[in-house]
C-alpha cells in the first residue's frame, strides 16, 4: 500500500532494457566523469569519482552517470516501455484475485516527462513503486524474463490434506529474452561482490545477484538528508528458489 522512490533497485529496468534492445553489453565502457557531471543542465553526482567503468562496473558500483549515459543510449520512449513492462504504475493483480489495498504507484506517461528525466528515471527517481513491484520486477529477471502474477495462496486442501483448489503460476508477459535475464543476473552477482555496493549481502554456499537502493526522501520543501535504503536480491542466482525485497524507511 505505501509508495516510494526506489532510488538505485530500479537500475535493473535501465540494464535490462539496454541489453535487451542491444544498445550494450556488460562489457560496454562508459566515462563517469570522476564522479559529477552536468546533464540536462542539471548536476548528476556519483557516490565516488569514478572513471571509465564497464556496464558489469556500473552496476557494480551504482554509478548514477553511468546508468544516465546508458538511458541516453536508449531514448525515452524505449526506456519508458520498459518500466511498463516490468510492471510499474499498474496492479500487480486485476480483478477477482486482486490484492486487498494494493495500489499502482506512479509511472508519468511521456508528456509529463522533462528533459531532466532521462537522467533521473533509470536510476528509480520520478517513478513511485511499492514493495511488491519491486520483488516481481527481481522476479522476473530471476525467472528468466518472465513477470509473473503474483500469488499469496498456493493451494486450498481439505481436513483429509486433498487439493480442493489449486491458484497456479500465471506469465504476465516476456520482459526481456532469457540470455538477457542471464546477462542482468551475472551482473548483480557483481554487486554482491567485495568489488560491489552490498558485500554484506553475501550468503555463504550461496551465490546471490541483487541490488542495493540509498533514495533521498521528496518533502514539500524539496529533497532532504532522510532515506529509504533497500535491498532486492535473489538466491541461488543461476536456479533462483527466493527472491527477497527488504525496504528500511529512515
Amino acid at each position: 500500500t505505501d509508495v516510494y522512490e526506489p532510488g538505485s533497485t530500479f537500475k535493473i529496468v535501465t540494464l535490462a532494457a539496454g541489453l535487451n534492445e542491444n544498445v550494450a553489453d556488460l562489457n560496454t565502457p562508459f566515462y563517469c566523469e570522476n564522479g559529477q557531471v552536468v546533464m540536462a543542465g542539471q548536476v548528476l553526482k556519483d557516490h565516488d569519482a569514478y572513471g571509465l567503468l564497464t556496464l558489469r562496473e556500473v552496476i557494480a558500483k551504482s554509478s548514477n552517470i553511468g546508468m544516465a549515459k546508458l538511458a541516453a543510449l536508449l531514448g525515452e520512449e524505449k526506456l519508458h516501455h520498459y518500466g511498463r513492462l516490468f510492471g510499474f504504475g499498474a496492479k500487480a493483480q486485476k480483478g477477482e484475485g486482486s490484492l486487498p489495498g494494493e495500489v499502482a504507484g506512479t509511472l508519468h506517461p511521456l508528456k509529463k516527462w522533462t528533459k531532466v528525466s532521462l537522467t533521473r528515471f533509470p536510476m528509480g527517481y520520478e517513478v513511485a513503486v511499492t514493495n511488491l513491484q519491486m520483488a516481481l520486477a527481481y522476479a522476473a529477471i530471476a525467472n528468466g524474463g518472465k513477470r509473473m502474477e503474483p500469488r499469496l495462496i498456493k493451494a486450498v486442501v481439505d481436513r483429509d490434506n486433498r487439493v480442493v483448489m489449486q491458484f497456479l503460476p500465471k506469465v504476465v508477459c516476456q520482459v526481456v529474452r532469457p540470455e538477457v535475464a542471464q546477462q542482468v543476473t551475472e551482473a548483480l552477482r557483481g554487486v554482491v561482490s567485495e568489488e560491489g555496493t552490498a558485500a554484506e549481502a553475501q550468503v555463504p554456499g550461496f551465490e546471490v545477484a541483487g541490488k542495493t537502493g540509498t533514495a533521498q526522501k521528496y518533502t514539500p520543501e524539496g529533497y532532504v538528508q532522510k532515506y529509504r535504503s533497500s535491498f532486492v536480491g535473489y538466491l541461488p542466482a543461476q536456479k533462483p528458489e527466493f527472491v527477497v525485497s527488504i525496504l528500511v524507511d529512515d
